[in-house]
């Protein structure tokens, strides 16, 4: 009972005039338009803050890693693009991508979550 007042169902909040939630995502995967953050004040700061903490924890990995991350993550570029752009090998590209995931995870995890 606890958990059906807490937790409502995306069926239930759409109805049958709204978007399907696939209208959302192109076939790849990636959002057609990436959700707008609501005019919340808290969630704006909540928001502002995480993306000062994300871009320190850009600062600390090295500059290829950060490019490349931003490139692939944040900007959506492709791959094959993205090896052009640095030199460097698909294979080479997804190990970069790896460790620029991991650097920024820990960091996150040690500077937004246990913060």
């Amino acid at each position: 009972m606890r958990k059906g007042v807490r937790e409502t169902a995306v069926s239930d909040l759409m109805s049958e005039h709204d978007a399907n939630m696939d209208d959302f995502f192109d076939q790849s995967g990636y959002w057609e338009d990436k959700p707008k953050s609501l005019n919340m004040p808290d969630s704006a700061l909540e928001e502002q803050q995480f993306l000062n903490v994300l871009q320190s924890c850009l600062d600390r990995i090295p500059n290829k890693l950060a490019t490349l991350f931003m490139m692939r993550v944040v900007h959506e570029t492709d791959n094959e693009e993205i090896c052009k752009e640095l030199n460097i090998t698909t294979t080479n590209a997804w190990v970069m991508l790896y460790r620029a995931r991991m650097g920024i995870r820990k960091c996150l995890e040690i500077n937004w979550i246990g913060h």
